[in-house]
């Protein structure tokens, strides 16, 4: 039977009382820009109570077997002022899974707040013959910055106990679309993206927490943001609204609106939450649809078969070796042709490649014998525009 969780209604008398916490400028004056390792918790979760002086045990959370990356990466773009750090964002347009918006999203920290700045991304194209359509027609995202209408405050500084605030931002992602059938050949497509968001800090207290090797945390000085939003997505082809024709043909639907609301445990110092709830559409914030546990700092403390940046393959032997060579292993059977990126954690290219699957989930990569001992994120990408990231280190 699972761990039932226990709260603190009295923590003052326990002798943990808490400190009011305020968020500022200065709480992130030493804050480390890296990628970190969280895991999903299995459901039920503890609730994330509101109130002054709380205490919030997730010692007893069992976590899901798959650990997971946050790539975050520093770096400054002069299109994106004040941007510090960008990280990987990934946005489903409709319904079919593989149409997918694969942005870097920037990020800073300012007199104002901690900003969310614009998105920036690379020239990448998405085959849509799967989708039904021809075989040469496709959907390019074009190399761009995209900044958003007005920089939003994930923390709005000074940020304490019942600080409230709001942004309403938009965001736009030039695109070229070509369907023969229907006349068009790299045609003006673009995503337009907006969100209204509300922002409340309505508890804060500890937090403890099971790190993955099992021991337990100390208890950490958290606030809790609860954020509620509603977003409008819209297609413009040739600068107007994108005709009934080509929503069908792609599966997208005109001025969708989502509603999404989060609560997350922030610390000082670290830009990533502590813990992470997603609620979907739940405004009242009471049962928990996804978890995000952020703990370790340092990549590789697990073993690479239960690592992946995006649950889609993993790597091993991981180190790699004197062989160089290194195993990939998908989540489903593949075929046809696969290019390959080897990227550091700064970000820089350190060798590219191709590969073909021929049925099988396992691939095999020969690393370049420039390649210097290090870690590496590997980002292997299909015909159709599907990508996977996984990390590895090369230890000779």
């Amino acid at each position: 039977m699972k761990k039932l969780y226990a709260f603190a209604m009295a923590v003052a008398c326990a002798g943990t009382a808490s400190a009011q916490i305020t968020l500022t400028q200065g709480s992130y004056s030493s804050a480390v820009i890296a990628t970190d390792t969280f895991a999903g918790g299995e459901l039920p979760l503890p609730p994330l109570t509101t109130g002054s002086a709380q205490l919030w045990d997730f010692t007893g959370v069992f976590y899901e077997n798959v650990r997971y990356y946050s790539d975050q990466y520093q770096g400054t773009n002069p299109n994106l002022p004040d941007a510090t750090w960008y990280g990987s964002r990934s946005v489903k347009l409709g319904v079919f899974d593989s149409l997918r918006l694969k942005t870097q999203r920037w990020s800073g920290i300012t007199s104002a707040g901690f900003m969310r700045i614009g998105e920036s991304t690379e020239r990448y194209a998405i085959a849509l013959n799967q989708f039904g359509l021809g075989a040469t027609d496709s959907l390019v995202i074009l190399k761009q910055d995209a900044p958003y209408s007005a920089p939003y405050p994930l923390i709005k500084f000074p940020a304490t106990y019942n600080s409230t605030w709001s942004s309403t931002f938009t965001l736009v992602i030039n695109m070229e679309l070509t369907i023969g059938s229907m006349s068009l050949n790299h045609a003006p497509f673009q995503y337009k993206s907006t969100t209204a968001y509300d922002f409340s800090v309505p508890g804060f207290g500890k937090a403890q927490i099971k790190l993955f090797d099992e021991s337990i945390s100390d208890e950490i000085d958290v606030l809790l943001e609860r954020i509620g939003g509603v977003t409008t997505d819209s297609f413009l082809l040739n600068g107007a609204p994108a005709p009934s024709n080509v929503l069908n043909a792609l599966q997208l639907t005109q001025n969708k609106v989502t509603s999404n609301y989060f609560a997350e445990l922030f610390r000082p110092q670290e830009v990533n939450a502590l813990v992470l709830y997603t609620y979907g559409s739940d405004a009242t914030y009471a049962s928990a649809k996804t978890s995000q546990f952020h703990m370790l700092r340092v990549p590789f403390r697990v073993s690479v078969q239960s690592v992946s940046a995006d649950g889609k393959m993993v790597l091993y032997p991981n180190p790699v070796g004197n062989s160089r060579q290194i195993n990939v292993k998908l989540g489903s059977t593949a075929s046809g042709a696969y290019s390959y990126r080897l990227s550091q954690i700064t970000g820089a290219v350190s060798g590219t490649g191709s590969i073909v699957a021929n049925g099988s989930n396992e691939l095999k990569i020969d690393l370049p014998a420039t390649l210097a001992n290090g870690v590496y994120w590997l980002t292997l990408s299909n015909e159709k525009g599907e990508i996977a990231t996984a990390p590895f280190r090369l230890e000779e």
